[in-house]
């Protein structure tokens, strides 16, 4: 004879339930892959999923680059002081050439003679 000493209360996550329409020819190729791996069509979809986010998480740093930031100004000017290009980091003395360059936000940058 066994006594319980302490109940524990399980809560479980609730899950979101996604409805999809699909092709009755994918529907045939998620039912024939879930019968080969013994799962539930839901299992089997669901595993899908997951699997296709992680791939495709995984692979947009590696293959993507980061967008460019698209500048809607620019003027000429002269340095005011020494600074950096925002592009090479090359050094521009006080007194050469620059480009500022503006975002409709206000964000700017310094960039160099052969930058431009």
């Amino acid at each position: 004879m066994y006594y319980i000493n302490q109940i524990t209360k399980i809560i479980m996550a609730k899950d979101k339930t996604i409805n999809l329409r699909v092709s009755k020819e994918l529907y045939n190729k998620i039912k024939k892959k879930a019968t080969e791996n013994r799962e539930t069509i839901s299992s089997t979809t669901r595993r899908f999923i997951q699997d296709s986010c992680e791939i495709i998480s995984d692979l947009a740093g590696e293959v993507l680059t980061p967008r460019e930031e698209v500048f809607d100004f620019e003027y000429d000017g002269k340095a005011v002081s020494d600074t950096a290009c925002a592009l090479c980091d090359k050094k521009i003395k006080k007194g050469s050439k620059i480009k500022i360059q503006e975002t409709n936000a206000g964000k700017k940058r310094t960039v160099c003679g052969k930058c431009e």
